[in-house]
């Protein structure tokens, strides 16, 4: 099973610890509506092929990239 190591808000791609990559389907807020990525606390990545993951984005530091 793959885990998620890092998640880019503004380009919506997650890093997993394989290496591989996926983009974010959708984000969400605490109430479960669908937000944009600064305002998201969980977002859902992958595909049909793949499966799916639901990513809890509290345990994700906030950092600023170049």
């Amino acid at each position: 099973m793959k885990d998620v190591k890092a998640v880019h808000r503004q380009k919506g791609i997650v890093l997993f610890d394989d290496g591989t990559t996926s983009n974010v389907a959708d984000w969400y807020d605490d109430s479960g509506d669908i937000c944009g990525p600064d305002d998201a606390t969980f977002a859902v990545c992958g595909n049909i092929r793949s499966g799916f993951w639901s990513i809890d984005l509290s345990k994700f530091e906030r950092m600023m990239t170049q």
